[in-house]
């Protein structure tokens, strides 16, 4: 049952997080656009674009700490 419920409460997560960005700041929540938005010449822009990529990041490593299986073997 615990592997039907975690992929969905991540996906839950994920649709949570992109209707969050979307209704506060008006932005789809794509990575790639993120990521490359980064380097832009907007200003005002660049600080949620680092805070949502390092919650992308930050929390890989955290699942990591602490079930290290989560992600895969490592290799």
């Amino acid at each position: 049952m615990a592997s039907l419920i975690l992929p969905l409460l991540g996906g839950a997560l994920i649709g949570l997080s992109a209707s969050l960005l979307l209704l506060f700041n008006a932005r789809i929540a794509g990575i790639s656009g993120i990521a490359g938005g980064l380097f832009g010449s907007v200003s005002g822009e660049r600080g949620w674009r680092l805070a949502f990529l390092a919650g992308l990041v930050g929390g890989g490593l955290l699942l990591r700490f602490i079930w290290p299986g989560a992600l895969g073997a490592p290799d």
